[in-house]
């Protein structure tokens, strides 16, 4: 009976062909998304320690001296380095290279041959160059073709880094000298080659001259003639690196605690071997492991929304398909029991199908991804990888992804086939052979006591609910654990739209009908038989609605989320910057540049305004530091009975109109009138000082417009207080970072505004064109390039000590960034829609195989082929367009939502935009699909001649 079962499972699937192909191809796409994350995330996982590599070096452990009290006196930060590595090394078989690196520092006047005028500080590193090149480790590039390092670095020989090469004007074969304090000596070195370095040095701690650890403890000892310490420098070193045996298999940032364990204890039982006071062990890549852990966050994040979607989405695919199916075969199922069959066969033959077509889908499904991500993901990757870290990442699939991916894939798919299986289960035999019996038949009234498990469910989750926000919630937040707040936080972001997506099936039957308006004067003809047909077949049509309100408010939301940020960080450079180009000192000291800049910058071409503004009090003591000046301001009521510090800004009358033209809508009052306010804080011969503070600072001092307050200044140890009137309360103001609105951070440091000349009087310091200025705000006449503009400033002011930085150039850099997330994020999104598309079509191809007859009648009446396939096409658009824009909006208004939400924790304007050009690209491509796939369904129906539809039908 079983093979029986087995063969006419696989025959019935062969039979219907273009049903078993849209299931398996729903179920393959939907696993191909879900499994291309998950081997995206292994294999970046694995090759993360080579980034990591890339920023400390390749060093996982670092051992020094440690100096403590009641050490020996004058003890030395070298050591001896071939007694404590045999020490370690025959303990733990975990290292598998003891690298020695010898860092001194020196002072150079250049080469002897071109010395410069003034001195220099320099880093000298000394390696085991040949070991290091035996064992591979890093790498000198763009050194002489002639050197060889394999042997090492002759005796008095040097590289000298790129850089610092081109900046001292060395080149190869000069003899360079360079002073060491620690040896009170100086060393007449060669240099043999310049050179750059990959995965040599840590970031930021590179070597400028390099010899070899072979010959410099000589060296030293024939230079070393401090007279109060002896010391033999063969042998001797300050730093010992120490590597890992099989280090990508130890660093994991899917396990980052685990890591953290292993690592942590070996280094703990090292310490103990060799002592606790003498000795110092640094852990590079451990330390940097912890940068990953909110890419790993991010990752884990995007495996869990998108499986989440996509499983529900092709759960829902599974579903029709077997509903569909048995609702076709109810009569077949009831002629096996009539012929002798149990129930369980008609349920083993529904699961059994399911099963097939589950594995099926969901092998190539995972292979898919295999080859996408090995062959296409990974290279688009590394393009996206900046210059200096590893350029290649390795494809790897670890077995635990892809048993991951067989478990979702076919548990899931399982569990939403019980429910056609039983159906077929509990169908009388009487029902399911009587000829004229319609679906709809099937679903009965339910008997009164059901209401009860109805409601027990109900309140189930709304206690669930409740529990979670009022008992877990509060335990989460207090445990500070970042990445559970934000899975919990994502998985109810995503939970709340699933429940929303459902409820919008409410409001579909106003779209369908708003759809059928708009097609009934473009399709006259048909239009009456799809408002029948629409209707006639919600119930099978159901469950392609619910996979495509679910699919477009999954993409409206994520790629509307992603617009606004990219819209948003752009918005936010441009707030804080506040002008087209912002100009400001490098530095500040008692030669930091003062207001009469701001006349010389007026006389370059293509500048419309600029407005200084004044050195802010940190400045100020940056400036005076010589005098040890401290400068501070606080506000407070007028009887100074609440008080906080401030942020004073002193600013010319010029800063209103040199604020850049986006940026205008931003400069917003909370109470006051913005042209009346910033006219008032200029007016001369003020008994009381005008102000414009901030919101967040009125809120904190419960000040509002046209009170009197009081603002204290401190210079050094004089004080002096000024009463102020409050003439506008600012919401927002660009270029001014600490004006801004009361919030989640509202209670931190906030701003004031007063003018120039108040400014300079208040602080007591000098004023005119002696002004010191913080920075410059620089308005671009309209119809220049702010580049060339940018450009001729940096030419003019080439001497002065400035940073120029042009808005637009940041902006665009950041937006670049960004660009790989949004279009990632595309293809992502196109595969969901393509699972609900084989939905659609599914849905489609069984409503033509049930209508064939209704399709003999129609020709019969005079439609010809081609209007019967517009007539399904019609049905099928508005339906897909009913259902996108449904979800579509409600995914909009969720990220215009979080959107807001989260400006909270910037303090900084909202950016609203709609991707227009994703949607249209989704729409054309759903639209696009549903057109081919009907082409392709209904291209045997289309040429048949209505004989062969009725003889097939009767």
């Amino acid at each position: 009976m079983d093979s029986f079962l087995y063969s006419y499972a696989f025959k019935d699937l062969f039979r219907q062909k273009t049903r078993t192909i849209l299931g398996v191809m729903g179920i393959a796409v939907s696993l191909f998304l879900l499994t291309s994350v998950s081997f995206i995330t292994d294999s970046v996982s694995y090759g993360f320690i080579d980034f990591l590599t890339a920023d400390c070096g390749n060093q996982d452990l670092r051992l020094s001296v440690r100096h403590y009290a009641g050490e020996e006196e004058n003890r030395s930060d070298y050591f001896d380095y071939p007694n404590i590595t045999a020490l370690i090394h025959e303990e733990f078989d975990e290292i598998e290279h003891f690298l020695p690196r010898t860092t001194m520092w020196g002072r150079t006047n250049g080469s002897i041959s071109n010395p410069m005028e003034d001195e220099r500080w320099a880093q000298l590193g000394a390696l085991d160059v040949k070991l290091e090149e035996d064992i591979s480790f890093g790498s000198f590039i763009d050194i002489s073709p002639t050197l060889n390092l394999s042997e090492g670095i002759p005796v008095n020989s040097c590289l000298v880094e790129m850089e610092f090469a081109e900046r001292f004007n060395l080149t190869e074969g000069q003899i360079f000298n360079i002073f060491l304090p620690g040896l009170n000596s100086s060393v007449n070195l060669t240099i043999l080659s310049r050179f750059n370095s990959d995965l040599k040095f840590p970031l930021g701690r590179e070597s400028d001259i390099v010899v070899d650890m072979s010959w410099w403890g000589e060296t030293a000892n024939q230079l070393y003639n401090v007279a109060y310490r002896e010391m033999d420098w063969v042998n001797k070193t300050n730093s010992l690196v120490m590597i890992f045996k099989n280090g990508e298999d130890i660093y994991d940032i899917r396990d980052i605690e685990n890591t953290e364990a292993l690592i942590t204890k070996l280094g703990a039982d090292m310490q103990l071997l060799i002592g606790l006071d003498p000795w110092n062990i640094e852990y590079p890549k451990l330390e940097l492991l912890y940068v990953s852990e909110m890419f790993s966050l991010g990752m884990n994040i995007l495996f869990v929304v998108i499986g989440f979607v996509s499983m529900l989405i092709s759960g829902i695919l599974i579903n029709g398909i077997l509903s569909t199916s048995v609702e076709e075969r109810i009569r077949e199922y009831g002629i096996n029991r009539v012929l002798g069959a149990r129930k369980s066969y008609n349920i083993k033959l529904v699961v059994l199908q399911a099963m097939l077509i589950i594995l099926i889908g969901t092998t190539l499904g995972i292979f898919g991804a295999g080859i996408f991500v090995d062959k296409v993901a990974l290279t688009l990757l590394e393009r996206e990888i900046p210059d200096g870290y590893a350029s290649n990442i390795v494809f790897v699939a670890q077995p635990t992804s892809i048993l991951m991916s067989y478990l979702i894939g076919i548990g899931v798919s399982l569990i939403v086939s019980i429910a056609p299986a039983v159906k077929v289960m509990r169908m009388s035999i009487v029902e399911s052979i009587n000829p004229y019996r319609h679906s709809d038949e099937l679903y009965k009234i339910k008997k009164e006591g059901s209401a009860n498990v109805k409601l027990i469910v109900f309140g189930f989750f709304v206690a669930a609910n409740s529990g979670f926000v009022f008992f877990l919630l509060p335990k989460i937040m207090l445990s500070l654990k970042i990445a559970l707040l934000a899975s919990i936080l994502v998985g109810t972001l995503v939970t709340f739209l699933v429940g929303v997506s459902l409820m919008a099936v409410g409001i579909m039957p106003f779209f369908l009908k708003l759809l059928v308006m708009i097609f009934e004067p473009l399709m006259q003809k048909i239009m009456n038989i799809v408002k029948i047909t629409i209707h006639r077949h919600q119930r099978r049509n159901l469950s392609t609605i619910i996979m495509f309100i679910l699919s477009f408010s999954f993409i409206m939301f994520a790629t509307s989320m992603v617009e606004i940020q990219v819209n948003q960080i752009g918005g936010l450079i441009a707030y804080e910057s506040g002008s087209d180009i912002v100009i400001r000192p490098r530095t500040y000291n008692i030669n930091a540049p003062t207001v009469e800049l701001q006349e010389q910058i007026m006389q370059v071409e293509g500048i419309e305004r600029a407005s200084s503004l004044l050195a802010s009090t940190n400045d100020l003591e940056n400036i005076y530091s010589e005098e040890n000046k401290d400068f501070g301001v606080t506000m407070g009521d007028y009887i100074d009975f609440t008080s906080t510090n401030i942020w004073l800004y002193g600013i010319d009358k010029n800063f209103k109109d040199t604020i850049s033209t986006e940026m205008q809508s931003h400069l917003v009052f909370a109470t006051g009138n913005k042209d009346e306010a910033f006219s008032q804080i200029f007016e001369e011969n003020q008994e009381i000082i005008n102000i414009i503070i901030s919101s967040s600072t009125a809120s904190q001092l419960k000040i509002r417009k046209d009170d009197l307050a009081r603002l204290t200044f401190t210079r050094g140890t004089e004080e002096s207080a000024y009463i102020c009137k409050v003439v506008g309360v600012l919401k927002n103001c660009p270029g001014l970072s600490r004006i801004r609105e009361a919030g989640l951070f509202g209670g931190g440091t906030g701003g004031v505004i007063m003018s120039d000349i108040n400014y300079i009087k208040c602080l007591n310091i000098p004023g005119g064109d002696d002004a010191f200025v913080d920075k410059i705000f620089v308005k671009v006449k309209e119809g220049y390039n702010h580049t060339i503009i940018e450009q001729n400033l940096e030419t003019i002011f080439e001497e002065e000590n400035l940073r120029i930085d042009r808005t637009s150039e940041d902006i665009e850099y950041a937006e670049s960034e960004f660009l790989v997330i949004k279009y990632m994020f595309l293809l992502i999104q196109l595969g969901t829609i393509i699972i609900a598309i084989f939905g659609l079509l599914t849905s489609a191809y069984s409503s033509i195989l049930e209508r064939t007859r209704e399709i003999g009648i129609l020709r019969t009446l005079g439609l010809h082929g081609s209007e019967v396939e517009n007539l399904f096409l019609v049905e099928n658009l508005i339906i897909l367009l009913a259902s996108s824009t449904s979800g579509g909006i409600i995914g909009t208004i969720m990220a215009l939502g979080l959107s807001e939400n989260m400006t909270l924790f910037t303090q900084t304007p909202q950016m609203i935009k709609i991707p227009w050009d994703i949607v249209g690209i989704i729409y054309g491509v759903s639209i696009l699909s549903l057109y081919l796939g009907l082409k392709l369904i209904m291209r045997k129906l289309r040429n048949k001649n209505l004989i062969e539809i009725f003889r097939e039908t009767l």
